[in-house]
């Protein structure tokens, strides 16, 4: 009776009576060796300049195909570039080793069922390979105990972290990724797609995301960070230094910082008791009730906001601003400031028309807003006058016939930057 061969690996099957006294070697080098072949042969593959390569495939006798590991080498990119590895249209599993030359990234060497689907080989890689006959698929592990990066880290597709995890150098994630768990990287990190990050996160080096970035805890980042997709902060925002001034920022308002200087003054009698004037602008600084304060804008264009308050009042035997008669008309009190640039001069109506008030205390404030347009040092002061309404508008010194006046001032300026 002929011998047959079994469907997968071509091993010899002897038929009843065949073989005599020699059945022992037909044994050994038809079924023995070459299961040895399949379960750990190895065959190194040379690729020339031919489009394909056939891996030899022998009924019971010694071949490529049935070899357990296959390593590819030569130079694919030349004549052809890609090379395609034919296999038997049998079920199989290799083990393939890429040790091949290439000429240029766009070159492949592909391992395929011949007139079927195939599978890239991937370069300068170890993996194995699967067949049920018609197509060939990598076989790749789904799931790990440990991972440990020791150098860059490549992820085309989603990743997804249950545990923590740690990279000790750079890391580039070109698909999702997902961190369930605390992160730590190293080195630089660049995530070209969304990351979520459910724990906290420990960035050593710049980090660079391109696409939507979520983070649900605590995230520090020892370099510069860069965010070109959405950035969704669900607490608190801390920045150890002020960047820009937000103008690239869309519906989000600016927030003005102020710069606080303040004076104080507690002023005495007059010393021109005999002033009177049509203006204010012509009276002196020289002894009315006033306080300076002198500051130096940051820019040419910051605002300052003055803000001065005082309580004024003269004692009850002298009364107050007369020029030798009681006057029924109204009083006003003028608060009078030099700006660093300008006179501002605000007139506010006393609380009690008529006769001036003795030794009633009166609260005066008011507020304006400065703009130098310098960066020089500007003097900001306040004077106190008042306004007899029924007398052609004359201005006169607070207590100005009066000999114990009682009146305190504060200014208060800030600078406003935009």
């Amino acid at each position: 009776m002929a011998s047959t061969y079994t469907t997968n690996l071509r091993l010899t099957k002897q038929g009843d009576g065949d073989n005599p006294n020699t059945w022992g070697q037909v044994l050994n080098d038809g079924v023995i060796s070459l299961i040895d072949d399949a379960v750990a042969g190895y065959t190194t593959v040379t690729i020339g300049s031919a489009a394909s390569v056939t891996l030899t495939n022998n009924q019971g006798s010694g071949d490529k195909a049935r070899s357990a590991i296959l390593e590819f080498t030569g130079t694919v990119g030349g004549a052809a570039t890609s090379i395609f590895v034919l296999i038997p249209n049998t079920p199989k599993v290799y083990v393939v080793k890429n040790s091949v030359s290439y000429n240029a990234g766009t070159n492949d060497v592909m391992l395929r069922v011949q007139g079927n689907t195939g599978c890239t080989v991937p370069a300068d890689s170890t993996g194995m390979y699967v067949t049920n006959g018609t197509t060939v698929l990598p076989v790749a592990p789904t799931q790990f105990t440990n991972i440990t990066a020791s150098g860059n880290l490549a992820v085309d597709g989603t990743l997804t972290v249950g545990g923590a995890a740690q990279f000790d150098s750079t890391v580039t994630v070109a698909g999702a990724a997902q961190f369930q768990s605390t992160v730590t990287v190293g080195g630089k990190a660049t995530f070209k797609n969304a990351v979520s990050v459910s724990a906290d996160a420990v960035i050593n080096g710049s980090t660079v995301l391109a696409g939507t970035a979520r983070l649900d805890s605590t995230v520090t980042v020892a370099g510069a960070a860069v965010f070109k997709g959405d950035v969704h902060v669900s607490s608190k925002v801390c920045a150890s230094a002020f960047y820009g001034d937000g103008s690239n920022l869309s519906a989000v308002g600016k927030i003005n910082q102020a710069r606080i200087v303040t004076g104080v003054c507690v002023c005495g009698a007059p010393t021109n008791t005999a002033f009177n004037s049509a203006s204010p602008a012509n009276i002196s600084d020289s002894g009315e009730v006033w306080a300076s304060v002198s500051m130096t804008p940051t820019t040419t264009t910051s605002n300052i906001l003055i803000n001065s308050y005082g309580v004024l009042s003269t004692d009850q035997t002298s009364g107050g601003p007369s020029d030798a008669g009681a006057y029924a008309g109204g009083w006003s009190f003028v608060w009078r400031i030099n700006a660093g640039t300008t006179t501002l001069v605000r007139i506010i109506p006393l609380v009690n028309p008529g006769n001036w008030p003795n030794a009633q205390a009166i609260a005066l404030n008011i507020n304006a807003i400065d703009s130098p347009a310098v960066s020089t040092s500007c003097t900001y002061k306040i004077s106190s006058i008042v306004h007899r309404t029924d007398q052609g508008d004359d201005f006169y010194r607070v207590n100005q016939a009066g000999t114990s006046p009682q009146s305190t001032g504060k200014l208060m300026v800030q600078e406003l930057l935009a």
